[in-house]
């Protein structure tokens, strides 16, 4: 019974030999065990709870990281996305561009085949000129050294036609050259003096084309006799005639012999040459014209003869002679004028082909004024500079802070500005606001602008940079030789501020900076204005400084909101760098409606420039909602479209007849052109005519998915609409409020499926009508619509 131990415990010998016989010692022993065994279990169970612990820790470590991580590629796939879209729409530029300039060098080549074939046709009709029989009177005495051939003549009662071969030796390289240095021996008539048979003389004295040598009258004998007077380009009738002859010589020939039966031409070859070379530009044209005028029979020869008088004037007067001696020795002007025009034209061409300078250029500061894209000027020699060819072509900039991803239609003057100095030959800086941006303009803010975060504003910046890019590189023809983008933030990122005190503020003058207007309005005002945005003008003006030393720009343009900003510049440029009247600035009015409302906000918001943010269809629609009272100003600073053109247009809306919008659908689609391409107005044009209720024009799935992200979607499983009433369908669907609201407008005709006028109120959906399987388009009238789309079932719960 020893090795008992209560009723069930049995212990083996070896235990109970170290047992303790006394029950309270084995009880103390019992407890002390326990107490034992019940630490060691402690002890294991904080050890596994400190591992656990740790592991916890670790994993919580972990799933920071993989959070950090996954915010990393998160931030990483946006920005490759976003640098893929970029890419993406560059690529797709440059397939257009490469496109359009295949087409374009297809076209010159075939414009270039035209001029050189045109240019062959215009040689060979002067040669053919130059070839062909002039005859003129033999005046004066001949000369008697000159050596005699003989060729054939023809008879001409009893006058000779002395002709010889045209030998041109031209040796000019510029058309007006090579008419002043070509010569050939010319023909002359003499009278005819010796019996029919005798062999005839030729002269082969040679003389500058154009000019000619006559000879006088010789006999049989071969006495010879002095040279006739040539005619020696000064165009006074003393080297024609003997002086008392001159009064006679439009009514009796030299010498007293009677005329010829046919009337001899003298050869206004030499005339036309020394009229173009002594008249103007405008003079000669004006003459030419007033011949022209003869010849179409729209006015008498003396009116010609006075008209021509006055065009010649006084310092010309020895021309007006010589042409009135040409006109009294010919019958008719015709062959002269003809032959005339046609080198005028070949000179035209010649220079045209080698690119001659002009004297000046488009005066830029003119166009911008008479399309009310002028407001101010910071100084009136740059209407004289801008346009003076013997000065370098502008430099012109303007900034755009990248406030938001894209710019928007209050931004457009800026680019519309830019590209009419383009156009004009001029060259233009896009400066994006990397630095300025972080600031904040004050102008035109009644509060200080929200600080953005460094990732939102690089964002921007490459939005704004492949906007412009887009717009400026279509305007100056896919070339950036006379367009460039820069960011401010290149250069002020290197500045200190003890530099930027020394160097830029000490130059400028609180007293100033207070009077400007936007400084004004703010420190009057309860937000009041921080320091950081009184420096704004003096950090813009820095910028006009750096791109005047380092890129030559010398003209800043902005809104008229602006003006003190740009006026800084100058200032700043005329103190620092002590030049005077080297750099200009220029505004233009804000965008604004003819109520005075800020023109590029819809109810929607902004209108952007970026079609990642509104589509083209939706920018076209906007522009084609403009009043009439404001389509012809925005038609003369949104467009490049001719005064004239826009005039007519005018003319047009207030006449009978006029067709409703066709000024503003004129507006829409060159604005759209100029800001989305060809492809973007593309686009548009076939979204307003899928979308016009009523159209003929058959939807498809393409066509509604197109504008799917400009108008509201609303989702019904396929089952559910299928025999459901319309009316119904514009009530869930939230297109119409109710459904007296949709019995009206059925009864108005304003309701349509698929474009298709619903005429019954009982109207249900069918199989037919669903477009594709899969789409269906409401429409309340013409601006509010609704795409429905039809899931299947089995799309919602795929595993069910």
């Amino acid at each position: 019974m020893s090795g008992m131990i209560g009723p069930e415990l049995q212990l083996s010998e070896e235990i109970l030999s170290v047992i303790p016989t006394d029950p309270f010692e084995q009880l103390d022993l019992a407890r002390k065990i326990t107490s034992m065994a019940i630490a060691s279990r402690v002890n294991d169970l904080d050890a596994q709870v400190a591992r656990l612990r740790n592991k916890l820790h670790e994993r919580d470590r972990v799933v920071v990281e993989l959070q950090d991580r996954l915010s990393q590629l998160q931030q990483a796939f946006h920005e490759a996305e976003l640098r893929f879209n970029i890419t993406r729409e560059d690529n797709m530029r440059l397939a257009k561009e490469r496109d359009d300039m295949a087409l374009t060098a297809k076209k010159l080549s075939r414009d270039l085949a035209k001029l050189e074939a045109f240019k062959k046709q215009l040689l060979q009709s002067l040669n053919d000129d130059n070839s062909s029989h002039v005859e003129t009177v033999g005046i004066g005495t001949y000369d008697q050294s000159v050596s005699r051939d003989y060729s054939t003549t023809e008879e001409i009662d009893g006058y000779s036609t002395q002709r010889s071969l045209h030998r041109s030796m031209d040796s000019a390289i510029s058309t007006d050259d090579a008419y002043r240095q070509r010569y050939a021996i010319m023909e002359y008539v003499s009278p005819r003096l010796t019996p029919t048979g005798t062999p005839k003389a030729i002269s082969p004295s040679v003389s500058p084309r154009g000019y000619y040598t006559a000879g006088s009258p010789q006999r049989t004998s071969g006495t010879t006799s002095p040279l006739m007077s040539q005619y020696d380009g000064s165009g006074s009738l003393s080297s024609w005639f003997p002086s008392s002859q001159q009064s006679s010589v439009a009514s009796s020939p030299p010498n007293g012999r009677p005329l010829p039966a046919r009337p001899p031409r003298i050869d206004g070859k030499e005339f036309f040459r020394q009229a173009r070379s002594r008249l103007t530009y405008e003079q000669f044209s004006t003459f030419l014209a007033n011949i022209k005028e003869l010849n179409a029979k729209r006015q008498s020869r003396e009116e010609t003869l006075r008209k021509a008088e006055e065009i010649f004037g006084i310092d010309n007067k020895d021309l007006y002679l010589s042409f009135q001696t040409t006109w009294y020795f010919t019958k008719t002007l015709h062959l002269f004028t003809t032959t005339t025009l046609r080198r005028q034209t070949f000179l035209r061409l010649s220079r045209h082909l080698s690119t001659a300078p002009t004297t000046s250029r488009p005066n830029i500061v003119k166009i911008l004024e008479e399309r009310g894209l002028l407001e101010s000027l910071t100084s009136e020699t740059l209407k004289s500079t801008c346009s003076d060819l013997t000065n370098p072509p502008l430099r012109v900039y303007c900034g755009f802070d990248p406030t938001a991803e894209s710019l928007h239609l209050g931004n457009l003057l800026g680019l519309i500005v830019l590209s009419w100095f383009l156009r004009c030959g001029h060259r233009v800086v896009a400066l994006i606001g990397g630095a300025t941006g972080r600031v904040g303009d004050p102008s035109g803010k009644s509060t200080e602008r929200p600080e953005l975060d460094l990732l939102a504003l690089e964002k921007n910046i490459e939005g704004i940079a492949c906007t412009v890019s887009r717009i400026l590189g279509r305007c100056s023809g896919g070339s950036s030789e006379n367009f460039v983008i820069l960011n401010n933030y290149d250069w002020w990122k290197d500045v200190r501020l003890l530099d930027f005190l020394k160097d830029v503020g000490r130059f400028a003058r609180v007293g100033i900076m207070v009077s400007k207007e936007s400084v004004k309005k703010r420190l009057g005002s309860e937000q009041g204005m921080s320091f950081t945005e009184f420096t704004y003008q003096l950090l813009q003006g820095y910028d006009f400084v750096h791109l005047y030393r380092e890129e030559g720009v010398n003209v800043q343009i902005g809104g008229s909101d602006q003006w003190g900003n740009i006026t800084a510049g100058t200032d700043l440029i005329r103190r620092i760098l002590r030049v005077e009247d080297v750099a200009y600035g220029l505004t233009f009015p804000l965008l604004l409606k003819s109520d005075g409302t800020k023109f590029g906000k819809s109810e929607e918001g902004a209108v952007w420039l970026s079609p990642s943010f509104l589509s083209p269809y939706k920018f076209y629609q906007y522009l084609y909602s403009v009043p009439d009272a404001d389509v012809v100003r925005f038609l003369k600073i949104l467009t490049f479209l001719s005064m004239d053109e826009i005039d007519d247009l005018e003319k047009e809306i207030g006449r009978p007849g006029y067709v409703p919008n066709t000024a503003q659908r004129r507006l829409a689609e060159e604005v759209t052109r100029f800001v989305h391409g060809q492809d973007g107005l593309d686009e548009a044009l076939r979204a307003t005519e899928a979308l016009r209720p009523g159209a003929q024009t058959k939807l498809d799935s393409t066509m509604i998915e197109g504008i799917a992200k400009d108008v509201p979607s609303y989702l019904l499983p396929y089952d559910q609409v299928l025999n459901l009433a319309v009316i119904d369908l514009c009530v869930s669907s939230g297109l119409i409020e109710s459904k007296s609201a949709v019995r009206r407008l059925v009864k108005q005709g304003g309701l349509y499926l698929n474009n298709v006028k619903v005429d019954n109120e009982a109207k249900k959906i069918e199989v037919d009508d669903i477009v594709d399987g899969k789409l269906l388009l409401l429409s309340s009238g013409k601006k509010n619509k609704m795409v429905v789309r039809i899931i299947e079932i089995n799309n919602i719960f795929p595993n069910n």
